[in-house]
């Protein structure tokens, strides 16, 4: 069977394809706004959009895990410095991203009635460094732009990639053994008392770990474009399968507000159907891709504008269509305006000499660890 790489363009269509459907999440929130998605004075539809659209936090886990490990696999030296600095460059990229974009979009909130010594309250340095260096979900400290809540469980996993990527690799020289690990620890996810949430991220995290150790986007890909007599049927039966998760997802769990814990399983059947029916030189696949480049910077930034900044203004249209739309395109805008930024300030060009650079990294990465040690000890 022909397998078609899956290549960085197709990571950032996926991812494309994730922020997409975070600020439609969010953005039609009946809890939030209700209003016509289109043309009908109705939202009938509204909740289930919601609660389907919550499926991007599990598309953006599985592919930091898949992308990790293969900017892994393909490191040449894997002992322990090599594999301490390659922890430590991908924590210190998300601190820079991190630090750009609180450093931009953070001090204006004096002005629209969300002040820092509000929401710092009480411990305001301890606070401001734990949200700046994205732990500060894991600590349970106050947060200044909601959305950074994701990269306290990414840190925590970037940590133990290294190990869980010879895990994979151990288990893979037993055909299916690493698929048999990932269906326990999603049922360990479902069913663990208490709702550990940190666990339930893991889960399609790991997901993208077994998917690129076991090349299963191309070859998911593969089943559904193979040409022969089964073709058709396999469509068929792929597309049911779909379809019956997304029944159980929508209408038999989805009221319970657990129903993400599965998404990790509609990922690994909705991304093989985009990478194969999502041609990327098309304008949807060519867009999708210019999002997912933006993607990080989008999701750090939607906050800002669809709650903080701008709410009244890109929810004064009369329809959540056009709404999502808007804030889509201001986010957009807004994240190529911070990559101008870091151009023109040479904050790129420091971030890039500190992380290609294996004294400055580990010095920078010390200078991380020993800033989160004094804001706990504060």
């Amino acid at each position: 069977m022909e397998l078609k790489k899956f290549s960085k363009n197709s990571t950032a269509l996926i991812k494309g394809i994730a922020v997409t459907l975070l600020l439609i999440h969010h953005g039609l929130n009946p809890a939030v706004h209700t209003f016509s998605l289109i043309l009908s004075d109705s939202p009938a539809y509204q909740d289930g959009i919601v609660l389907l659209s919550k499926l991007c936090i599990s598309l953006f886990f599985v592919m930091s895990g898949y992308g990790m490990y293969l900017s892994y696999d393909r490191q040449e030296k894997k002992d322990v410095k090599n594999t301490l600095l390659f922890v430590a460059r991908h924590i210190l990229k998300l601190f820079f991203m991190m630090a750009m974009v609180y450093l931009l979009f953070v001090p204006p909130g004096e002005l629209f009635g969300r002040a820092m010594a509000d929401r710092y309250a009480g411990h305001f340095v301890k606070y401001m460094i734990l949200d700046m260096t994205g732990l500060a979900s894991l600590f349970g400290t106050p947060l200044f732009n909601t959305p950074t809540w994701y990269f306290s469980p990414l840190l925590v996993f970037y940590l133990a990639t290294p190990f869980w990527y010879r895990v994979v690799k151990a288990l893979s020289r037993v055909k299916g053994l690493p698929w048999l690990l990932l269906l326990g620890t999603g049922v360990a996810a479902a069913f663990y008392p208490g709702f550990q949430w940190l666990l339930v991220y893991f889960v399609p995290y790991f997901a993208g770990l077994v998917a690129a150790g076991s090349n299963y986007f191309e070859w998911a890909a593969g089943l559904l474009r193979e040409k022969q007599a089964g073709r058709a049927l396999k469509l068929f039966l792929y597309l049911a399968g779909m379809g019956a998760f997304l029944y159980v997802r929508l209408f038999l769990i989805g009221g319970k507000g657990i129903y993400f814990q599965y998404d990790w399983i509609l990922c690994l059947l909705v991304i093989p159907a985009a990478f194969e029916y999502i041609p990327e030189k098309s304008f949807p696949g060519r867009l999708l891709t210019e999002l997912g480049e933006e993607s990080a910077h989008i999701f750090l930034i939607h906050g800002f504008v669809q709650c903080y900044y701008f709410e009244k203004w890109v929810y004064s249209v009369k329809y959540g269509v056009l709404a999502v739309a808007l804030c889509l395109f201001l986010c957009y805008l807004l994240s190529r305006l911070v990559q101008k930024i870091k151009e023109v300030s040479h904050y790129a060009r420091l971030e890039e000499s500190i992380l290609k650079t294996d004294g400055k990294t580990a010095l920078a990465f010390v200078g991380w660890v020993l800033m989160v040690v004094t804001a706990l000890c504060i």
